[in-house]
């Protein structure tokens, strides 16, 4: 597969909600950096995971804004720290 013809595939299958089928397109050793907060996930299992965590707490069509943040006084056995902005009315 060419670049973009992966880059094409990982935002198609994004759009299913099948983060497991997503890791066919990353490899082994996949890992997410949020440069702004510091924050890793590494490995596609663990994508999927955060993904899908993600997918089933958000109603449908209600989608907040996602965005990384910093929490220096989280515990080390956590893998993902989300910030959520919610609104009312």
């Amino acid at each position: 597969m060419t670049t973009v013809e992966v880059v094409q595939k990982f935002w198609s299958l994004m759009q299913t909600n099948d983060f497991k089928s997503v890791g066919q397109v990353l490899s082994d050793d996949f890992v997410l950096e949020w440069p702004q907060s510091g924050e890793r996930i590494r490995g596609r299992e663990n994508y999927a995971a955060m993904n899908e965590v993600w997918d089933a707490w958000v109603p449908q069509g209600e989608t907040p804004a996602r965005a990384t943040v910093e929490a220096k006084l989280a515990h080390p056995k956590y893998r993902v720290e989300i910030q959520l902005v919610a609104a009312a009315g």
